[in-house]
Formats: C-alpha cells, sequence, structure tokens
C-alpha cells in the first residue's frame, strides 16, 4: 500500500511546496477549486467575538507611552505646499519629503489625506525620550511608494509610525541594516506583493495592533505578512490581525545558510489566519522565540491552489509555544520538522509545546484529514529533545492509513538517521488530551515496518510519556467556538483556558 506523505515545506520566503508519493517522490498534480481564487477558501474566518486566550502567564505587552512632541509638524495631501514651513494646519507641507529631511528627535509629523508615491524615510534617529513620529490623521492613506517601499527604515532607531494606511507596494515597511526601538503601530498594511513588514538584521522593534492582509501572491505560494530574519532579536509582534498571506502569516525564518540567527523574538496575543498558506514558521533559524496567547487557524485546506498546510511550523531550537489556541487548520495543529533548506540543516530540538488548546484541525479536503501532531524528519535533518505537555488535540480530524486513524505521525521515511527502534528520540508527549477513537501514533518508517502505538504502548515504551488521555476536556460550546472549559472538566490544568495547576516557565 502506497502512503502519501507531505513534502517538507515552506521554508523560506519564496520556497514552494507540493505533495510527494512516500515510495517513489514523484509530485502530485497541484489540487484545483472552482473558487480557488477567492480570498478565502474553505470555512468562514472565526471573528473577534470573544476574548484571545488568557492565562497569568500571558502578559500584554505594551511600549511605554510616546515622549511628548518638542515640535509638530502638519502634512496635508491635498491642500498643503512644500514651500510652506509645515508648523501649522495651513501652513501644511505636501509630501512626506519635507519631514524626512527636517526630522529631528522630539518632531511629530501629523499626515492627512491620501498620498501617493510617498516615503516615510527619515534623515536621522529619534532617542529613547525624544522619538520621532509619524502619525496618520483619520483616513490617512499612502498608496504606494518608491524603491518598493513605502515606510524605509534602515539603520535609524526610535522611529514611530502610527495609524497610518499604507498599500500597493512590494514591501510597505523594511526595518533593516540595525536598524531598533521601531514602533509600527494601528496600521493597516494591505496589497503588498513581497512582504508586509520585513525585519532583517533589526532587533527591539515593536508591531502592535495593526491589520495585515492580501500580502504576496497565493498562486506562487510566496510572500509573508511579518518576515523575520539575519539577526534580529528581541522583537515584539503583538495584538495584531494577519490573514491572506501568499506563504506564511508570519515567519522567522532565513533564505541563506550563512544568515545568522534570530533569537528571543515574542509574537504575542495575535489573530492569525491564512486560507492561502501556512500560518506560524519558527524556522531552522528560530531560536528561544516564545510564542504564546494567540488564536492561529483556518490555513489552507486544499480547496485553493495550494494544499493544505499546518497552523505552526517549528523548525528552530529551544522556542516555547504556548497558551494558543489553534483551530480548523488545514494541516496539523502543529508540525516539528528536520530538514536542509539552502544548504542549512534544520532541526527541530529542545522545543516546549505546552497548554495550547487544538481542536478541529486537519481538515485537508483531498486525501483524508491529518493529525493532530506531526514530528518529520527528511535527510540529516532532526527532531529531537522536544517535550509536548498538557494540551489538548481535540476533535482534530487524524491521520488515516491502514484501517487505523492516528492522532500524531513521526515521519521518518526519508530521514538519513531514522530513530532507532523503541525509542522516541528523547521526544517526551505527557499530560495531554488526544482524541477519543484514535490511536496515538504511527512510526512511518522506510525499508522496514512501520510501528503503531496506543496510548497504553506509548506509555510503556517511550521514556516520559505519561498522563496522555483520550477524553471529552468538556468545552462550553464548541459549536460556538466557545473551549473554555465546563467545571468537572479532566483537563482542568490543560489547553490555553486551563484553570487550575497551569504550567508556568
Amino acid at each position: 500500500m502506497t502512503l502519501r506523505l507531505l513534502t517538507l515545506c515552506a521554508f523560506g520566503a519564496i520556497a514552494a511546496c507540493s505533495v510527494h508519493d512516500g515510495e517513489n517522490g514523484a509530485p502530485s498534480p497541484p489540487v484545483s477549486s472552482a473558487d480557488s481564487a477567492h480570498l478565502g477558501g474553505g470555512l468562514p474566518l472565526v471573528p473577534n467575538a470573544r476574548p484571545m486566550p488568557t492565562s497569568a502567564f500571558c502578559k500584554d505587552s505594551v511600549a511605554p507611552p510616546i515622549p511628548a512632541a518638542q515640535r509638530t509638524f502638519y502634512i496635508d495631501a491635498s491642500t498643503g505646499s512644500d514651500g510652506a514651513d509645515g508648523r501649522s494646519p495651513q501652513t501644511a507641507w505636501r509630501t512626506v519629503d519635507p519631514a524626512n529631511a527636517a526630522a529631528q528627535p522630539g518632531d511629530v509629523f501629523l499626515l492627512s489625506g491620501t498620498f501617493r508615491g510617498q516615503l516615510i524615510h527619515p534623515a536621522q534617529s529619534g532617542t529613547p525620550g525624544a522619538k520621532i513620529v509619524y502619525r496618520g490623521m483619520t483616513g490617512a492613506v499612502i498608496d504606494g511608494g518608491k524603491y518598493d517601499v513605502i515606510a524605509w527604515l534602515d539603520g535609524v532607531a526610535h522611529i514611530v509610525v502610527d495609524n497610518l494606511e499604507l498599500r500597493n507596494e512590494a514591501e510597505p515597511v523594511v526595518i533593516r541594516n540595525g536598524s531598533n526601538n521601531i514602533w509600527l503601530r494601528n496600521l493597516y498594511i494591505h496589497d503588498a506583493r513581497s512582504a508586509g513588514i520585513h525585519i532583517r538584521n533589526a532587533s527591539d522593534n515593536r508591531i502592535e495592533d495593526s491589520r495585515i492582509e492580501r500580502v504576496g501572491t497565493e498562486e506562487n505560494n510566496a510572500g509573508e505578512g511579518i518576515f523575520v530574519q539575519d539577526a534580529s532579536h528581541r522583537n515584539v509582534i503583538a495584538r495584531n490581525t494577519v490573514s491572506f498571506a501568499g506563504h506564511g502569516a508570519v515567519w522567522i525564518s532565513y533564505q541563506t545558510a550563512s544568515e545568522p540567527i534570530s533569537t528571543d523574538n515574542v509574537i504575542e496575543r495575535n489573530d492569525i489566519s491564512n486560507t492561502w498558506a501556512s500560518g506560524v514558521g519558527l524556522n531552522g533559524k528560530s531560536k528561544r522565540s516564545l510564542l504564546q496567547c494567540n488564536r492561529m487557524h483556518d490555513t489552507a485546506d486544499g480547496s485553493g491552489v495550494n494544499y493544505a498546510r499546518a497552523a505552526i511550523e517549528l523548525e528552530g531550537d529551544s522556542n516555547v509555544v504556548r497558551y494558543n489556541e489553534v483551530f480548523r487548520s488545514g494541516a496539523q495543529g502543529i508540525t516539528l520538522q528536520g530538514r536542509t533548506l539552502f544548504g542549512f540543516t534544520q532541526s527541530a530540538t529542545n522545543n516546549r509545546i505546552y497548554n495550547n488548546t487544538f481542536w478541529q484541525n486537519g481538515r485537508r479536503v483531498s486525501g483524508g484529514g491529518l493529525e493532530s501532531l506531526q514530528l518529520i524528519q527528511k535527510d540529516v535533518g532532526n527532531v529531537r529533545g522536544n517535550t509536548i505537555e498538557n494540551n489538548i488535540f481535540w476533535d482534530d480530524h487524524g491521520f488515516s492509513y491502514d484501517n487505523a486513524t492516528y492522532a500524531m505521525t513521526a515521519d521518518l521515511y526519508h530521514s538519513s538517521v531514522p530513530w532507532p527502534s523503541g525509542t522516541a528520540n528523547a521526544n517526551v508527549v505527557r499530560n495531554n488530551i488526544f482524541p477519543a477513537r484514535q490511536t496515538l501514533l504511527l512510526v512511518i518508517r522506510n525499508l522496514t515496518p512501520n510501528q503503531r502505538y496506543t496510548v497504553a504502548g506509548a506509555l510503556s515504551m517511550f521514556t516520559g510519556w505519561a498522563g496522555n488521555l483520550q477524553a471529552d476536556p468538556l468545552f462550553v460550546n464548541e459549536a460556538a467556538g466557545d473551549v473554555r472549559l465546563q467545571p468537572g472538566t479532566p483537563a482542568a490544568a490543560l489547553g490555553a483556558y486551563c484553570t487550575a495547576q497551569c504550567i508556568g516557565h
């Protein structure tokens, strides 16, 4: 019997993927759909009608207040004149160019109207106590920029871009070359050809309370809503809504083997969906990233031009994924992967995945549903030393093979370093709830028989595997999307809405 496997995918900003056959590696034809050109595909998105996951360990990250302006300037796209002084609404500038040239620490520039072909590009930096602020008044828009960018923030610090609509450019915002303490707030970024926000070799920046959508091209499997790479550290991505990205909604990744790792980035309290392709990627250059308290849902399910995608793809080291609600993904709720890409071997190692609520994932529309949790290795990549605990996996479709359905798989079919038989490669799965009537684990091997484990069988075989249950967690109202826990739940210490004994690290 031929076992169909998903190729290891979605690595860099421009990579494309396909479905491959587990025996011979021949690519399958792409899935076609009469409605492949639409924005959604699959089920409607769940609105933000209920609170994001909350926990005593989820601290809402908010930037300090912006210091009071030392000088205020006005820019009016309709009535201004670049020959004026910009110091009052009546003497406003017409373009952003004079502001860029005049900017000094403590300046605030107030933009009104619709600007076309404009560029935010201050000639110097602000300071911690005197930031340079570009703020849109109600309805302010910059429609297209220059040099493929609208906010060009290279090599500067302490700049704030606030309350603007940025649209119709390749990369509306770029933060690169050592830039730091850039704050992006209350932005609506859309219809970008490459990346909505691109952070490269830039640290300690913040993206907050913004909406980013329609980025890249679904047909080409290319483009990120937010793309972080190349020694970018301690950036915070908080309370944003990100959707409709051609490749990945939020991606910490790389494009060459020589790029340094990016460390200690935080992605929290965002609503992330992407029926075009993938959700969140913490790839092989991501280390100690914190993905917490987000709602991630409705990734590609195969009804559009791209095949089904996971909500979370993880290949990095020592990352933490906690207190997230993950639901209705087209593929797995989470996949941990090891493989070589662009000459660099990615290995998912030493990651902690705990107290997340996964529900109704794996809803691939062709070829059957998919498992809650996937561990997959290819070539010399490794998946080792990860701890997955106190999660709820419920009503996920499961992976069907050879007259059984599995809650999780360890896919070693294409691995050059398969796990020794009878071991889990130091990966520990404990104290989780898995879907009822599914076998816990299928280990997929090449040249040797696959191995199957029930909850009890894994407990007796693998070190540290304990406390896994297959019991109804008693959600308040799953049909309405309310997956908080009822009194009497067997999952009081589990999931994103745990009510007792939540893990705190």
